[in-house]
């Protein structure tokens, strides 16, 4: 017990853990955000007592989240860029006459919806 207090007390991460718990707290008061601030707590418990119980470095674990963060964004990134590619190869090889006849089987106020919509995942996928 004496170790897992000490811990808590002189381990800088546990220190940080407890100030923002501490500010979460007080913003639940005023934003009556409890359900948030149970479900903050619980994961710092299940962290520290993870933490405690393998008896690694905190520090070990997030420089490990941080490389997995990073490496999720490059691949966000590379299927952003595919993504984009896909969407320009289908809008190359739609014939044209498949465009004309939508154009004529949609009406004005159609077509633009749809449009719009290209253009927003278009926006969306740069």
């Amino acid at each position: 017990m004496d170790k897992i207090i000490e811990t808590l007390l002189k381990d800088p991460y546990f220190i940080y853990a407890g100030a923002f718990a501490a500010i979460i707290i007080s913003i639940s008061i005023f934003k009556k955000l409890l359900k948030l601030i149970f479900y903050v707590v619980i994961i710092i418990l299940i962290f520290a007592i993870y933490v405690i119980k393998s008896e690694k470095d905190p520090s070990d674990i997030f420089e490990g989240t941080a490389k997995i963060i990073e490496q999720a964004a490059e691949k966000k990134e590379d299927f952003e860029k595919k993504a984009k590619n896909i969407m320009n190869d289908v809008d190359k090889h739609i014939p044209s006459k498949i465009k004309k006849s939508l154009k004529n089987k949609l009406s004005d106020k159609k077509l633009k919806k749809v449009e719009k919509n290209l253009l927003k995942k278009k926006s969306q996928l740069k």
